[in-house]
């Protein structure tokens, strides 16, 4: 097999707009994040047990601000970021993103569209060991095949 057929591709612009995305929310700077997001951005997350929340623009945002009034994001800062892949098909794309914080490594997939203003974040999906708030005993959300 011929690997350069299956080598990931790096768009130049994705990374551009991934890295700006980054700098912001490791900075904490909403002014320069909140733009970033579509207006019909959501936020997907799920962990190993099969529960998931999709969280939607405003109520996201609401989070933001509230970590920010209250001292900061309740999760670790970022130790180490590689971005492993993009896709563009057009005026959409994805990012594939890995992001260590205190030694666990969480999956990211943002999917960018370019609207006249630029590249906008209109879903980042989530996979982390754990939701929080969930309870070891509930039952997942998960649909079974």
């Amino acid at each position: 097999m011929d690997l350069t057929e299956v080598a990931p591709q790096f768009d130049p612009e994705l990374i551009a707009a991934m890295k700006a995305y980054l700098t912001a929310v490791d900075a904490d700077d909403l002014d320069s994040l909140e733009p970033l997001y579509a207006s019909d951005f959501a936020n997907i997350r799920w962990d190993r047990r099969g529960f998931a929340a999709n969280i939607r623009r405003e109520t996201f945002l609401g989070f933001l601000r509230m970590w920010r009034r209250d001292g900061g994001h309740p999760e670790p800062a970022a130790e180490a970021t590689r971005i492993c892949a993009t896709t563009r098909y057009g005026d959409e794309g994805a990012v594939l993103v890995l992001r260590t914080k205190a030694g666990r490594v969480g999956a990211y997939t943002f999917l960018w569209r370019r609207e006249a203003t630029g590249w906008r974040v209109v879903r980042e999906l989530t996979f982390q060991d754990a939701l929080p708030g969930v309870p070891d005993d509930a039952a997942p959300s998960a649909e079974r095949l």
